[in-house]
């Protein structure tokens, strides 16, 4: 699964401002963004939380089996 991290070059070499888990010696990809761009992202992220934080607040009722009114025969899940 892809991580984003926020890094800064400092001396000609990457610094985390956060401890980074990866193994020693692991290879990463580097994708350079402009400053512009990552405000855009960091908005973008922003607002998808807002939007799964009022759809899925404290006050949203939780919901049993039985209120279901039919079952989806497509569903894989089940």
């Amino acid at each position: 699964m892809p991580t984003k991290l926020l890094v800064t070059i400092r001396n000609g070499k990457l610094e985390s401002s956060e401890p980074i888990n990866i193994p020693e010696g692991t290879q990463i990809i580097v994708t350079l963004n402009s400053p512009s761009e990552i405000v855009k992202d960091a908005e973008w992220y922003d607002l998808s939380l807002q939007g799964l934080n009022r759809a899925y607040g404290d006050d949203e009722p939780d919901y049993d089996l039985s209120q279901i009114k039919g079952f989806n025969p497509d569903y894989e899940g089940r």
